[in-house]
């Protein structure tokens, strides 16, 4: 009997787990899944039960499975929404209790579920071990780490106001909005998705929220966006990031939509990036980053279409700032901006999504694993470097991994999709 123990229980554990069993069906494989929270499922952006934060991409492309992409939609129309279509967006927490009822529905008697944190995994003559928070071993012969990226960065935020009780670090913590003061001004420090998601928990009567961010810009809206060409451009050394950015510019000046031309662009990100130059990768993630940020990772309409009724309503103000101090006063933090504004919140949110620099993680796991040379960083220190497939380099022990911890080597790799993909690939390499 191969088995296999997957590190992590969110959105990727759950998938690679789910089509491991789909693709070993004679009973020779067992899983053991390895994650601290009770369910499965339901990772950091599936875990809200906030009915207003809602998925950013139509339910019809959602399906567990890349071969039967409305099964979702069929789930949604058995569980109390009988009128849903394929171009919907629900809530995220739905599709998090869709993903954790087929991964149930399929476990059978071949899965051990087990509520500790990995701390270390180590090889042995006959395998692996997985070391556990509680001294705790778990056997395998292959190990899947799905943990997903790191919690929010917080280095742009003065040591002392995150020492303070009014600094929000992390807000997807279960319970972390619920001691905002009713009624005072909000500080939220990002202007992405995650902003977009408590901007609309956090709005209430008579409150102002603040949004800032280097660039003060947000996440586009999903739209209908007319075809444009698909790129055909040479992927040379030395020329790919200006051949990106040339062809963007290209298609905006002959009227298209710059969301279209990230579209077309993004079956290609792969190849684009593995062919791009370690300066080309910095050069994008220094001046380009955001800009395709917010034309590739989109709102819901109904969010973006709130977005902009509490911005013209004063309810949302976003600004083009830093924070460069705060002093916390009783309840109060005055806030000074870049600008020179100053601003008096009763709360700072930390909305500036993922820290996927693996080396700078405070995760036992994560330093072990690198300490003993059994990883190594991404390019760029993003995420964990990796083959094609997904096996982690050096190569020397059969671990992989899929998801956000492949950033480094293919940039795209947060989405649903490709992470479905990768989940299909590997049970398929590891299932066969």
């Amino acid at each position: 009997m191969t088995r296999v123990a997957v590190v992590g229980a969110g959105a990727a554990g759950t998938l690679v787990a789910l089509h491991l069993l789909r693709r070993e069906a004679s009973g020779a494989l067992h899983l053991t899944v390895i994650d601290p929270d009770r369910g499965t499922g339901p990772g950091v952006p599936y875990r809200t039960t906030d009915p207003r934060h809602l998925l950013n991409v139509p339910a019809g492309k959602l399906g567990v499975d890349s071969a039967e992409p409305l099964d979702f939609v069929a789930w949604l129309r058995g569980n109390g929404r009988p009128g849903t279509g394929p171009e919907d967006f629900v809530s995220r927490g739905l599709f998090g209790r869709y993903l954790s009822g087929t991964f149930e529905r399929a476990r059978g008697d071949r899965v051990s579920r087990v509520h500790r944190r990995a701390v270390a995994v180590t090889s042995r003559g006959d395998g692996l071990s997985v070391v556990l928070d509680d001294g705790d071993i778990t056997h395998a012969d292959t190990v899947i780490l799905a943990a997903g990226p790191n919690t929010p960065g917080t280095s742009w935020a003065p040591a002392h106001l995150r020492d303070s009780g009014r600094f929000i670090r992390d807000p997807w913590r279960p319970g972390a909005l619920e001691d905002i003061p009713e009624g005072g001004d909000v500080l939220l420090v990002g202007t992405g998705l995650t902003m977009a998601d408590l901007a609309r928990s956090l709005r209430g009567s008579g409150r102002t929220l603040h949004a800032i961010s280097r660039s003060g810009l947000l996440p586009r809206a999903h739209g209908s966006y007319s075809a444009v060409p698909v790129p055909t451009f040479a992927m040379d050394h030395g020329q790919v990031l200006e051949r990106s950015v040339r062809y963007v510019q290209d298609v905006m000046a002959q009227g298209g939509d710059a969301c279209a031309a990230v579209d077309a662009l993004r079956p290609h990100v792969g190849a684009l990036w593995s062919a791009m130059t370690a300066g080309e990768r910095e050069v994008f993630l220094r001046k380009y980053r955001r800009l395709w940020d917010i034309h590739r990772h989109r709102l819901a309409p109904q969010s973006a279409a709130q977005l902009e009724r509490d911005i013209t309503d004063g309810v949302l103000r976003i600004h083009r700032a830093e924070l460069v101090e705060s002093l916390t006063s009783g309840s109060q933090i005055k806030a000074t901006l870049s600008t020179g504004q100053v601003l008096d919140v009763c709360a700072v949110v930390n909305c500036t999504g993922p820290q996927y620099d693996i080396t700078s993680s405070a995760d036992p796991l994560w330093n072990q694993l690198l300490a003993d040379g059994l990883v190594r960083p991404g390019p760029l220190s993003l995420g964990l470097d990796t083959d094609s497939s997904g096996r982690l380099r050096p190569g020397d022990l059969p671990i992989w991994t899929l998801g956000p911890l492949r950033r480094g080597n293919l940039w795209e790799t947060t989405a649903f999709a490709e992470i479905r993909a990768q989940a299909e690939g590997l049970a398929a390499l590891i299932g066969s």
